[in-house]
């Protein structure tokens, strides 16, 4: 479903740049389902994490679904409390980190030579914009230029 919204725009792509399938899947393909695909690594990582602690309440000795219960039983209130407080925490420290994690980071290591290869002048201090062949599209330009391609360091 993801892929199909940029289908034509791979399409375009591969006609005006002549570029390998591999090309194209790290610099139009990945950059337009990556938010998509760490979206849903981070809501699995949620559920995961949701039906852990209820799954160990149910066959085994030992775990926090088990310390919980079991401080039910003695009726110790602050533990079973205390309990609670750790799984959110270690919740909220599992999102933390996954989206730490999974985030793409601004400052990687600048590639002009890519775009030299894929056609694409790289946009320098005095230019206004980057130049693009002349039969590319909107689309093309919009996520070749704009969203993958690295500005240049002089």
């Amino acid at each position: 479903m993801v892929v199909r919204r940029l289908f034509w725009g791979h399409r375009t792509a591969d006609t005006i740049t002549r570029a390998s399938r591999f090309e194209l899947l790290q610099t139009i393909m990945w950059p337009g389902i990556r938010a998509d695909v760490l979206t849903g690594l981070r809501f699995a990582l949620t559920s995961a994490w949701i039906i852990l602690v209820p799954a160990e309440m149910l066959g085994v000795d030992s775990g926090l679904g088990y310390f919980i219960l079991d401080s039910r039983d003695r009726f110790a209130y602050s533990d079973l409390v205390a309990a609670i407080v750790v799984i959110g925490a270690l919740g909220f420290a599992l999102d933390r980190l996954a989206h730490y994690l999974l985030t793409p980071r601004r400052h990687a290591v600048r590639r002009p030579q890519r775009a030299r290869a894929l056609g694409v002048q790289a946009r320098t201090r005095g230019s206004a914009s980057r130049r693009l062949p002349s039969t590319a599209s909107s689309l093309y330009s919009s996520l070749l230029c704009a969203r993958v391609l690295p500005r240049a360091r002089e």
